[in-house]
């Protein structure tokens, strides 16, 4: 009796492994991702890339974008540096004494980037650009916050492809009332963090922080921080190599707003109208392309420059590398 317990037993624990493997097989997602140790974020290689920025009365923060044989091609924004530009100082993670930049190597004011070639001793890569990212997505964001320092924040992706109307009362400020594209995130992006890197779980750079809403007081909102989006911070210093000092290209319409159809639904619509280029077209996000709207009809947007279009970020940054380097736009 004890014997056929026992082999009973043991088909049942059998017949038990066999549908956990059945299930396992059948269900890739039940087995944990494995990831590669190599492609993951790393604190202290994005650390060591993070830089505190000192220029005029304004703090910030800036990141090594790539080195060159004469110093660091340094990334951070804009609006920190402007009106003081060829005064800005940084200090590297890790390091005492703040330095010079060697030059101002080229500026974007529309997209807010500013591109420095900074001394440093160290070298780095070219960075990986991430530039689909998905919502839920957790990011990392390394910013010198309140002049603190650079310290690592967390958060989540909440809107990988924005466009964000920017309210900013600081005298002579370039970003107020004006739409940008933007990745939307729950780090923070507080005062100083101004040119932070934000990157995603694989170290990644997917954006660079530049803004946070905060709404009013009757009104406030929190989490609303809002970034440049990696794939035109790349266009920009790809072609900031090219020619140096500021970025000329067409003036680029974002619209942001929300519209009904005749049964009263309403959705978001996110608009792009490039002054200088398909004069005749208003390219629209509809789902997870790009539409032009033209007025011989809807075509989806297949590539533009070479590069494949789905995201208005993408559709910017390739609009930059068309007019540089040319291209075609290719219309389903």
């Amino acid at each position: 009796m004890d014997n056929q317990k026992t082999i009973k037993t043991s088909l049942l624990c059998l017949a038990a492994a066999v549908a956990m493997a059945a299930v396992m097989f059948f269900v890739p997602s039940a087995l944990p991702e494995k990831r590669n140790e190599a492609d993951t974020f790393r604190t202290e290689t994005a650390l060591s890339r993070t830089a505190e920025i000192i220029c005029g009365d304004n703090i910030a923060t800036a990141f090594i974008y790539k080195s060159r044989d004469d110093g660091a091609v340094v990334v951070t924004c804009w609006h920190t540096v402007q009106g003081h530009a060829d005064t800005a100082q940084f200090r590297f993670y890790g390091k005492e004494e703040f330095v010079e930049c060697t030059a101002l190597i080229g500026y974007d004011p529309g997209y807010d980037i500013a591109i420095y070639l900074v001394p440093c001793d160290e070298q780095f890569d070219e960075m990986s650009v991430r530039d689909d990212t998905t919502t839920g997505e957790e990011v990392f964001l390394l910013g010198n916050s309140d002049g603190d320092g650079i310290a690592l924040f967390s958060g989540k992706v909440s809107v990988p492809d924005d466009i964000v109307l920017c309210r900013d009362d600081t005298p002579a400020s370039h970003l107020d009332n004006k739409n940008l594209p933007s990745l939307r995130v729950t780090a923070p992006i507080n005062s100083g963090s101004s040119g932070a890197p934000v990157f995603d779980s694989h170290g990644r750079l997917a954006g660079m922080g530049f803004y946070q809403f905060f709404g009013s007081a009757e009104r406030p909102v929190y989490d609303m921080n809002y970034a440049v989006p990696a794939a035109i911070i790349k266009s920009v210093v790809d072609v900031c190599e090219i020619q140096s000092g500021r970025v000329q290209r067409s003036g680029v319409t974002l619209r942001n707003y929300v519209a009904s159809d005749d049964e009263m639904v309403t959705r978001r619509i996110y608009e792009v109208q490039f002054d200088g280029l398909w004069q005749d077209t208003v390219f629209r996000k509809s789902g997870g392309s790009i539409y032009a709207h033209r007025s011989d009809g809807v075509f989806k947007v297949a590539s533009l420059a070479g590069k494949k279009i789905d995201t208005i970020a993408q559709l910017l940054a390739a609009a930059i590398d068309y007019e540089y380097r040319g291209g075609k736009l290719v219309l389903e």
